[in-house]
């Protein structure tokens, strides 16, 4: 047992036997930690009798010794048991609210059944940090076969199937060089930026509920303005117009920058000041590639 730099409280397990005469719980071994500290908190332990069930049947399993069988599979009924002694740090859990909050809320990307697109914008938002830290060269200085290679073992720390690798490779290529061949796109990863960042994050506690935040680009241009980028690698649906779906885009993750704004808003002003610093949003879309600044 060893605990450190406890703010507040500190909580310590132990688990100990019963003296057989008494049948009050044993003081810890003299050769552990915890014994230079047992006379202070000997009177404040709170004990907790363990029923421990002898019945194999509740797990479903047949520990009978004359079983030729090495394994024994769990029954289709099998439930865990219940706990036979109350949770000691029940009352210190993060309230649960935040389970109901909805996936753009929590900036988690929406399931598909079509692995490639979430994969893909994963490691684009890689290859974008990196050139944010590095300089676009990264990229640019490497020919067409070395950039492949790089993606395949990017695709391969992703575990994407080897199967859907070309697919994935066209999709990352085409965000990337769509990129860097728009004006807006290159910009962002321009090396005059002063308070560059990317993929920041960032921790929240509302209500009891924290939260982490991921900040895919954010920096102070040369005029002065704090920007807050998110890059989106995602495509129209078919037959949906350019119009539409930069629409439904900006519908859906307006929210979601407004929360990024707040929070850096907080930080960046300065202590005792009043002044409110500049902070815009804006979406990226590397399909097109297309900028869109946002109210």
């Amino acid at each position: 047992m060893a605990a450190t730099r406890a703010v507040k409280q500190l909580h310590i397990l132990l688990t100990t036997g019963k003296d057989a005469k008494t049948e009050l719980p044993k003081a810890p071994p003299k050769n552990s930690l915890i014994s230079s500290a047992w006379p202070a908190l000997e009177q404040q332990v709170q004990w907790t009798d363990v029923v421990v069930a002898s019945n194999a049947e509740q797990f479903g399993l047949d520990f009978n010794p004359s079983s030729t069988a090495p394994l024994q599979r769990l029954s289709a009924a099998w439930q865990p048991p219940e706990w036979s002694f109350p949770n000691p740090l029940k009352d210190y859990y993060l309230d649960n609210k935040a389970e109901a909050q909805d996936a753009n809320a929590l900036n988690i990307p929406v399931a598909s059944n079509d692995p490639v697109p979430q994969c893909a914008g994963s490691v684009t938002h890689w290859i974008f940090e990196v050139m944010a830290k590095q300089g676009v060269d990264c990229w640019l200085q490497k020919n067409q076969q070395q950039q492949q290679q790089w993606l395949q073992a990017l695709l391969h720390y992703h575990k994407l199937p080897e199967l859907l690798w070309p697919q994935a490779i066209e999709k990352i290529s085409q965000a990337v060089n769509n990129t860097l061949a728009d004006t807006k796109g290159r910009w962002l990863f321009s090396p005059r930026h002063q308070q560059s960042f990317a993929e920041l994050a960032l921790m929240s506690n509302s209500d009891g509920i924290v939260r982490n935040h991921f900040i895919d680009r954010c920096f102070v241009d040369e005029a002065g303005v704090f920007w807050i980028v998110d890059y989106k690698t995602s495509t129209p649906l078919d037959n949906e117009s350019r119009r539409d779906f930069i629409a439904r885009e900006v519908a859906e993750y307006q929210s979601q920058l407004a929360r990024y704004k707040a929070l850096l808003s907080s930080r960046l002003q300065p202590p005792g000041s009043t002044e409110q610093p500049l902070i815009k949003t804006a979406l990226y879309f590397t399909h097109y590639p297309y900028w869109c600044e946002l109210e």
